[in-house]
């Protein structure tokens, strides 16, 4: 009789622990679909944030669909268009077009470009006259 006691009781234990576990299971389930439709709502509004991207159009360009697939090139006519833009200013727009690019520059070519440009701009308001 001791045996059918001690065989019940850990039945008892096992069914206990199992529904403990069932619940857990339910729970962890739902958090799970919780995260997947968050995950789909933020990929949604990605997509929609990525189609509405700002263009930046470069001057005496043909109208149409870029696909760039080579990053490099890009960033060799990134850099190649700022160059210019700076490198080719009157006194009166110098200053416009360093507003326009610096934000494009990290922290560290900030402190030196600042200094550099606000230079150059009063020395083409100094040359205007």
């Amino acid at each position: 009789m001791d045996f059918i006691a001690r065989s019940g009781s850990i039945l008892d234990k096992t069914s206990r622990l199992a529904g403990v576990l069932l619940v857990l299971l339910l729970i962890e389930t739902l958090l799970l679909m919780h995260y997947v439709q968050t995950n789909k709502d933020l990929l949604l509004e990605y997509k929609s944030l990525r189609n509405q991207r700002d263009v930046y159009v470069v001057p005496g360009s043909t109208a149409g669909v870029y696909a760039p697939t080579q990053d490099e090139m890009l960033t060799r006519a990134f850099a190649s268009l700022i160059m210019q833009s700076l490198n080719t200013y009157t006194y009166e727009n110098l200053e416009f077009q360093y507003n326009e690019v610096k934000r494009f520059f990290d922290p560290a070519m900030l402190v030196y470009a600042d200094e550099q440009y606000r230079k150059d701009i009063k020395l083409a308001r100094i040359d205007a006259r």
